[in-house]
């Protein structure tokens, strides 16, 4: 083999180069020669990596998976067989079916690919193949478009664009849709930014399916407008969704009734901060019984259900009073996450699909039993000395949990309940401002909850006791501590001092807060779990502290939150 003209410097050459290079790490398991070459110039390197970064980082619809096989087919029409071969493995690593993985050469038949992956696929295929050959011909061939915006995109080429959505649309933007889009059957829009008070909408004379999201305070005329002057014409809409932050008068349901006659489904938000009317307007026969059409009042918010129906509730006094249902048993149907705040529930109330439950006091277990149905709850926070005596009777009977969080300086108050009991079920262990006095406390932790697989800590006293749950919770995949030991200039020699006492199966990184305060995120997670550390490279960007109110989200948690980006 013969020797490169220009040699790879190594990967230490260059601190901060380095630093970024571990982005390829995680996503290749190595850090290619041609970046290590390009440290001859670190602005180059810098650059090229930066630039990889903004490609693979997720912002839409494109998935990590799919933008491997966009790599891969563009791979193999150039005739690299070194790319092929990384980026068919990192599209199996990032989560692409076995189906696409055997077909992805029969990509434009197979129906393991979606229309919109085929769409994709084609247009990488074409660039690949003759960069000019990508013109306003694929775009015609659109009939489902998701954007972010549109700004000054040309709209012409769309011609049998028949399904739009938009996630940010001035109302300038929106009039131009209206006329150079008007065979559009559905629209979905958040209108943000410029106000105008007028905006012929009845244009789209062939929409069925219409969704707005209305910054009412900017567009409030256009609020009025819209749906007194526009909103009957549109001859051929079914199904209407509006969502506002500012609509004080739209609490009438007679005057909703005389516009919605037409429709099958209708469904509204409306932030109301007073509300003018009762709801006795919605409880004619066109809303309960020719439409079946219900809503509530609650918090502020004055909207349909089941469509918006509240799904987080404490027992501290909140009711479902002002609606038009004669029963709340719908309402609590849709509760997810419950606070219980009071120790004795409203007799009418049962919740039975309760995902998150949030203890702040003690009850007993008949009246829980009575009031919620254990059976569905996933994560359970405990955050009051009085809740923390019902660990080892509530915990048997919950089969999905998995998930504890601890709030407040209560884990010794924890470890005192739980008697020497092995929680074997929790696989998520949250401790929220806490912080650990004694060693003793981690090994007996560690000791209690053996198959934590996510740990997050918000505060912790040493690199000790991370190095300690490393080694003792052999099925640690990822963990997030927050220190206020961690100064920056001692940065590099703390994150050498971790990587050479961790396990080399963990990569470690440190995170360090950008005001005056010396606090820092200790993040360690397993070098194979791509799908962690792909989502967290950037995570400077989402984090926010306030010393005085801290509050650091679990791994686990910053790995969902990354999923929906």
């Amino acid at each position: 083999m013969s020797l490169p003209l220009v040699s790879p410097l190594p990967s230490n050459a260059n601190d901060k180069v380095a630093e970024l290079a571990t982005f390829f790490n995680e996503t290749l398991g190595f850090c290619p020669n041609s970046v290590l070459t390009m440290q001859h110039r670190p602005a180059i390197a810098t650059a090229f990596i930066q630039l990889n970064k903004a490609v693979m980082n997720n912002q839409g619809r494109v998935t990590s998976a799919l933008k491997r096989l966009i790599g891969y087919v563009s791979s193999s029409k150039t005739g690299c067989q070194y790319c092929q071969a990384h980026t068919i493995l990192a599209a199996e690593r990032y989560g692409a079916t076995t189906e696409q993985l055997a077909y992805i050469c029969q990509y434009s038949t197979h129906p393991a690919f979606s229309a919109a992956e085929r769409a994709a696929l084609d247009f990488a295929v074409a660039a690949s193949t003759a960069p000019n050959a990508v013109n306003s011909d694929f775009l015609s061939k659109l009939t489902q478009l998701t954007l972010f915006n549109i700004q000054e995109m040309t709209l012409k080429p769309f011609a049998r664009l028949r399904h739009l959505k938009i996630s940010e649309c001035s109302t300038k933007e929106l009039s131009r849709i209206c006329s150079e889009l008007p065979m559009l059957k559905s629209l979905d829009v958040c209108l943000q930014g410029d106000s105008i008070t007028m905006l012929d909408i009845s244009q789209l004379s062939a929409l069925t399916q219409l969704r707005l999201k209305i910054d009412g305070w900017k567009n409030k005329s256009l609020l009025t407008n819209l749906v007194k002057d526009f909103l009957p014409h549109l001859v051929q809409l079914k199904h209407f969704e509006l969502e506002s932050d500012l609509w004080n008068s739209m609490d009438d349901g007679t005057r909703w009734a005389n516009l919605t006659k037409s429709l099958v489904t209708f469904n509204f938000k409306f932030k109301i901060r007073f509300l003018l009317k009762n709801l006795n307007s919605f409880r004619t026969p066109f809303w309960l019984e020719e439409k079946q059409w219900f809503v509530v009042y609650f918090n502020g918010d004055l909207c349909t259900i089941p469509r918006f129906a509240p799904v987080k509730y404490n027992t501290n006094g909140q009711s479902f009073d002002m609606s038009n249902l004669s029963s709340n048993t719908i309402l609590h149907q849709h509760i997810t996450e419950l606070t219980v705040l009071t120790e004795i529930f409203h007799p009418n109330q049962y919740f039975p699909n309760i995902e998150i439950l949030k203890m702040n006091c003690s009850v007993r277990m008949e009246r829980m039993f009575n009031a919620i149905s254990l059976n569905n709850i996933k994560h359970l926070i405990l955050s009051s000395s009085s809740s923390m005596a019902m660990v080892l009777l509530i915990l048997p009977v919950m089969p999905l949990l998995d998930e504890l969080t601890i709030a407040g300086r209560l884990v010794p108050v924890l470890i005192e309940h739980l008697q020497d009991n092995i929680i074997e079920q929790i696989r998520t262990l949250n401790l929220h401002f806490c912080y650990f006095e004694k060693e003793s406390i981690t090994k007996m932790l560690c000791q209690y909850f053996p198959r934590i697989k996510y740990l997050n800590v918000s505060l912790i006293n040493s690199t000790n006791d991370i190095i300690l749950f490393i080694q003792q919770l052999p099925y640690l995949v990822n963990a997030s501590f927050g220190m206020n030991s961690l100064l920056k200039k001692e940065k590099e020699k703390n994150c050498k001092r971790l990587k050479m006492t961790i396990d080399k199966k963990y990569s470690c990184q440190i995170v360090h807060s950008s005001n005056q305060n010396t606090f820092s995120f200790v993040h360690i997670w397993l070098t194979d779990d791509v799908s962690f550390i792909t989502r967290f490279l950037d995570l400077k960007e989402y984090i926010y502290i306030n010393f005085s109110n801290l509050y650091c989200h679990s791994s686990k948690q910053y790995n969902d939150m990354f999923k929906k980006i």
